[in-house]
């Protein structure tokens, strides 16, 4: 089976959903995590994610 994620940086939360597609080609949620935020605001820079802040979703 293969397994799926996807991740959505927006502007109050940080999202990540992973599954896995079936046989019958359903997904099965495996897990479904949300961040409040903006606690990432400074891990920005040029348009991208840096790991230079440690601060909760960096």
């Amino acid at each position: 089976m293969q397994k799926i994620a996807a991740i959505d940086i927006g502007s109050n939360a940080i999202r990540m959903i992973v599954g896995r597609v079936t046989d019958l080609w359903e997904v099965e949620l495996l897990e479904n995590i949300r961040l409040p935020g903006p606690p990432w605001a400074g891990c920005f820079h040029n348009g991208e994610i840096t790991g230079n802040d440690h601060s909760a979703g960096c």
